[in-house]
């Protein structure tokens, strides 16, 4: 990474599921058809951009992928997890997930930044689960298209230690597959989430 961190006066929020996001989805979403992950689309709303003397400038680009749920059964999936809603617990998670990746914000507990965990997630169906205290992902379930279709689990947030973390996670996301039919999740250029998953 060149960075690290901007503060919060120098980043623009485009949030992932506002209007630009389902434009850019219509512009480049692929069928799941094979059974294999497909990216989505590579654009500035995944990614971030930086403040410029005449206005926004693109620093960094993301991608959003949607996996099928059941290409993630090779990872293993004994890991402990618990749900939580207390921030102060992901800290030392996004500390070392945000020294390696440009423009992750470090977020201070009982603020607005961390408006993606929720204090009740079973009323606000918004989960936020730590996986062995190396990994964490934030996931809101996002309805079946057609009617009879199970439904995406859509990860808002997430951050790891490492790529082992990262494994762990995935296998973890796995033992939704009874519930979910895939995964989408926004990840910056520097995780090789590709080159994990088995063809």
């Amino acid at each position: 990474p060149v960075g690290g961190r901007v503060t919060d006066a120098e980043r623009r929020d485009v949030p992932a599921d506002d209007g630009a996001a389902e434009v850019l989805e219509q512009r480049g979403q692929l069928a799941l058809g094979d059974g294999q992950p497909d990216v989505l689309y590579a654009d500035a709303a995944v990614g971030g951009c930086c403040r410029c003397q005449f206005g926004y400038e693109l620093v960094q680009q993301g991608y959003r992928y949607r996996l099928p749920i059941e290409s993630l059964a090779s990872f293993p999936h004994n890991a402990s997890a618990r749900l939580i809603t207390d921030p102060r617990e992901l800290d030392e998670i996004c500390d070392i997930f945000g020294r390696r990746n440009n423009l992750y914000i470090k977020r201070k507990a009982g603020t607005a930044q961390w408006h993606r965990l929720s204090g009740d997630p079973l009323k606000d169906l918004n989960y936020t689960y730590v996986i062995s205290n190396e990994a964490f992902f934030s996931f809101v379930p996002k309805e079946a298209e057609k009617e009879g279709e199970r439904r995406t689990l859509r990860i808002r947030d997430i951050g790891f230690n490492d790529e082992k973390s990262l494994m762990k996670l995935l296998g973890f996301l796995y033992t939704f597959r009874s519930q979910y039919a895939a995964v989408e999740v926004n990840l910056p250029p520097s995780v090789p989430l590709m080159q994990l998953i088995p063809e």
